[in-house]
């Protein structure tokens, strides 16, 4: 192949990307605008789009309401991260392991789990349930990688912190998905006007999302 038809092709494979890269920014935005404006249409998008993404990865959880807020939390975390945060992720992590070189405590994956979060998960998996055995970081890092794997850990990451963040019998009602919110993301410990008012838009949107797919699973489980 002549240089010239090379070089023609690396250009529009570029193009391409960046063309792609726009969409993805633009969709995200747009979605993130409706969240302001109509939260509950937001939220019923949000959940069609989750609900489809994770369809093949089967029952997440014993329980179905700690499996659809795992969900909640993977569709919102979408907003902020697209596609290429998840390739550039993919990268890093497997740099990692080629190199030997420790990643910084960074939040990866579909979930956007922070990887110390998502180890001290596998851990105490490990003890509690007899799951995620004698994982290592690296390898639980693989499995943030992955819609399946990234929700399997969610799961258990919310469990973990029910259990050690005092939330009772583990009920979800609005303001113990609200509490989950604040710990998930880091939220106890970030300041300022601007940020609480972001906080408190993600908390409310996680626990519609949650709702909308309760309301959307039950109603395909008991067709009229």
């Amino acid at each position: 192949m002549k240089k010239p038809a090379v070089l023609w092709i690396v250009a529009g494979v570029c193009i391409a990307l960046a063309v792609a890269v726009v969409l993805d920014l633009e969709r995200r935005q747009k979605l993130a605008r409706l969240v302001g404006a109509d939260m509950h249409a937001a939220s019923e998008q949000l959940s069609a789009r989750v609900a489809s993404d994770v369809r093949r990865c089967g029952p997440a959880a014993s329980r179905a309401d700690i499996g659809n807020l795992s969900d909640a939390f993977i569709a919102v975390e979408s907003l902020g991260a697209g596609w290429v945060e998840r390739i550039v992720e993919a990268w890093l992590v497997r740099a990692g392991r080629l190199t030997g070189l420790a990643l910084p405590d960074i939040s990866i994956g579909p979930g956007q789990v922070r990887i110390s979060t998502a180890v001290a998960a596998a851990q105490w998996a490990a003890v509690h349930h007899r799951d995620l055995l004698r994982l290592s970081k690296q390898e639980v890092m693989e499995r943030l990688l992955s819609v399946c794997g990234s929700r399997r850990l969610v799961v258990r990451v919310l469990e973990m912190l029910i259990d050690k963040g005092g939330l009772g019998d583990g009920s979800l009602d609005r303001q113990s998905i609200a509490r989950l919110a604040r710990l998930y993301n880091g939220q106890e410990t970030i300041d300022g006007n601007e940020a609480a008012i972001a906080n408190h838009l993600y908390r409310e949107l996680v626990y519609h999302v949650y709702q909308s797919l309760r309301f959307r699973r039950a109603a395909i489980a008991s067709p009229a």
